[in-house]
């Protein structure tokens, strides 16, 4: 779950360039439901760190990452142009077999 550490870390502020995230990873067993994530994430420390996986485990392994840009959406206006409603976003999901 990538979270956006702007004006949640010091010195990290709207005004910078560039991306400023946090990718946590929970093992199966702390993940299975919405609510495992956020009782993790309330809890705070203790936190326990893994070595990274080397190249063939992570490619066999079961992974998912979610992130949530809305709050980075600003009104776009430029002088001459007509801003059209985007087409529906849909999730694209990928079957295992096509892996």
């Amino acid at each position: 779950m990538a979270m956006n550490l702007r004006g949640r870390a010091d010195g990290v502020v709207d005004d910078l360039a560039g991306m400023y995230s946090k990718n946590p990873f929970w093992a199966d067993d702390g993940s299975l439901k919405p609510a495992d994530i956020r009782r993790s994430l309330e809890a705070g420390a203790p936190f326990g760190c893994m070595p990274v996986p080397g190249f063939f485990e992570t490619l066999f392994m079961r992974i998912a990452l979610t992130t949530n840009w809305s709050s980075f959406f600003e009104e776009l206006r430029i002088d001459g142009c007509e801003q059209v409603r985007p087409a529906t976003h849909e999730p694209t999901l990928i079957k295992a077999q096509a892996l």
